[in-house]
């Protein structure tokens, strides 16, 4: 729908912004809209990515609407005019960008998907204003930067050519680029340099994001194996997160206990970091009976002694560059306890 009045929410309504301009104005607008109408209910408004009408063609504004597309509700290119919406008709440089970018957007699936079950629980929006996280009134404003679900923070570029871009982010956390690793801490606005390849997106300190290897389609989702990211942060001490999971068709399935939820906690001790991950389960179609883990702990300033799982000690690889552990083992239990020394 492009309309409604109000009350319009309590319909499940996946409204868009309308034949928008394909301009950068077009664009400019778009982060403002979503938040708006996240905050009145519409968790799921977006807009046509790459511009709807006009027959303005830019490889840049194409690319930079792509790449904000993997952090709104819907991902979806359409327009009209002589200008193509598909990534395939575009120059090689804008294919390659946006491929990446759509399989960054697949690979995200179980992030987006707890974020669409926490909407359908509590009508917490997808898109949501740094005032969710941040007690400031001053940031009522902003309109640029926002948070995509609990842990990533967004902000897209929308304007032509530039090498730098302002990113808001809130206090009380220190945030990590998602490409780079790079660490900023929050109550700051910093400026941060930009290519054509990326826009800023960075990870919360203490924050566990869980991804799937890329896929085709959806028809072919499957969280059987698994990569779970988190960000380890000094200020950080305890940090607690989840995962959901159904058939992705049954209506209701979280009331009616067809459901899965993976539980996340992270926590420091004086040997070391503890990772503890548990499994609430129910039985629905397609349900893995075991997942293949590969944990992903990023920010880790030195090279464990040893890491143990289960009180069995474990093979990891270990990025001295990136500081960067990888620990790769299958979860066939309820519950897990991983110690990193």
């Amino acid at each position: 729908m492009r309309s409604g009045f109000a009350g319009s929410q309590r319909y499940g309504m996946i409204p868009w912004s309308g034949d928008v301009s394909r301009s950068w104005e077009g664009l400019q607008s778009q982060v403002e809209i979503s938040l708006q109408m996240g905050m009145q209910g519409l968790a799921y408004m977006h807009s046509d990515l790459g511009g709807f009408a006009g027959d303005y063609k830019d490889a840049e504004l194409y690319t930079r609407w792509l790449q904000y597309g993997v952090f709104q509700p819907v991902y979806r290119t359409h327009a009209q005019e002589d200008v193509p919406p598909e990534p395939v008709f575009w120059d090689k440089r804008t294919q390659d960008i946006t491929r990446r970018y759509i399989k960054l957007r697949y690979a995200l699936t179980p992030y987006l998907y707890t974020m669409a079950y926490v909407n359908s629980t509590k009508g917490t929006p997808l898109m949501r204003p740094l005032i969710y996280m941040d007690d400031d009134s001053a940031l009522l404003k902003e309109k640029n930067t926002y948070l995509w679900g609990d842990n990533l923070l967004v902000a897209p570029v929308t304007e032509k050519e530039v090498k730098e871009w302002s990113v808001q982010f809130p206090q009380g956390s220190n945030w990590y680029n998602f490409f780079t690793d790079e660490k900023v801490e929050g109550g700051q606005i910093k400026s941060i340099k930009v290519d054509i390849n990326n826009i800023p997106v960075f990870v919360k300190g203490g924050s566990f994001v869980p991804m799937v290897p890329v896929f085709s389609n959806m028809e072919a989702y499957n969280t059987q194996k698994l990569l779970l990211h988190y960000y380890d942060d000094s200020s950080v001490k305890q940090s607690h997160d989840f995962m959901y999971e159904d058939d992705g068709r049954t209506s209701g399935s979280w009331k009616n206990k067809l459901y899965e939820k993976l539980y996340f906690n992270a926590s420091k001790e004086d040997d070391g970091l503890r990772i503890d991950i548990r499994r609430e389960a129910f039985d629905y179609k397609g349900k893995p009976e075991r997942r293949d883990f590969s944990l992903l702990v990023h920010q880790l300033k030195k090279e464990p002694q040893r890491v143990i799982i289960n009180k069995e000690k474990h093979d990891f690889s270990w990025d001295k560059e990136k500081q960067l552990l990888q620990l790769d083992f299958t979860m066939d239990l309820d519950s897990m306890a991983l110690r990193i020394q």
